[in-house]
């Protein structure tokens, strides 16, 4: 149900920001004859950059999937067995074993995070040499 309300949303907003972004270049070519020579560099550029990123951002996004599979897998075994882990007074090594898991997990979660902060930084940048010399252009 959530996905047949969300769909429609999506599709909007992606026609919404495509026909937004095909405005702007338009009136950027019309303003700026000039950067009508540069638009396929930038394309390319964007392009090979996000491109980049997914292929990165795909294995990262496995590799924490991956990696919380056991602590899963730890978590369900030590709610089942509580009363054994508590009979046999094993509760901090459990909590150790859970510990690393989760700093692995962790590792992976902030690794996906650095990424798409390398993401926006290239984007943004890009983005701002473009504006700017679409300015100095114009002036």
């Amino acid at each position: 149900d959530d996905l047949d309300n969300i769909l429609p949303f999506s599709v909007n907003m992606t026609l919404v920001l495509g026909f937004r972004c095909v405005g702007v270049v338009v009136v950027a070519i019309v303003a700026t004859p000039y950067f009508a020579l540069i638009l396929p560099l930038v394309v390319f550029i964007f392009g090979s950059i996000t491109e980049r990123y997914r292929r990165s951002s795909r294995e990262v996004q496995r590799l924490l999937a991956i990696s919380r599979s056991p602590l899963f897998t730890l978590l369900e075994e030590a709610l089942g067995g509580l009363s054994t882990i508590r009979a046999y007074r094993v509760q901090g090594e459990i909590i150790s074993q859970f510990e690393a898991k989760m700093d692995v997990s962790t590792r992976w979660a902030y690794m996906k995070l650095a990424m798409d902060q390398w993401l926006l930084e290239r984007l943004t940048v890009i983005s701002t040499l473009v504006i700017s010399g679409s300015a100095l252009a114009v002036v």
